[in-house]
């Protein structure tokens, strides 16, 4: 149960959590609703993780 997936998790989590507030400002009231930038940063891990080429391809492997 060591896997080291749940050591990124668990510091990628605590990063994400000191950042909130600087993410919630950069949302807007209006227009399209945005990707959330965790979900980027989660996605772009996930896609350095497991060596996937593009994003496209991260896509659809997700």
């Amino acid at each position: 149960m060591r896997h080291p997936l749940r050591k990124i998790r668990q510091v990628v989590n605590g990063a994400l959590w000191i950042l909130d507030a600087e993410f919630q400002a950069l949302y807007i009231d209006y227009g399209r609703p945005s990707i959330p930038p965790e979900r980027l940063i989660r996605a772009r891990l996930i896609q350095t993780r497991f060596s996937v080429c593009s994003e496209r391809q991260l896509m659809e492997q997700m």
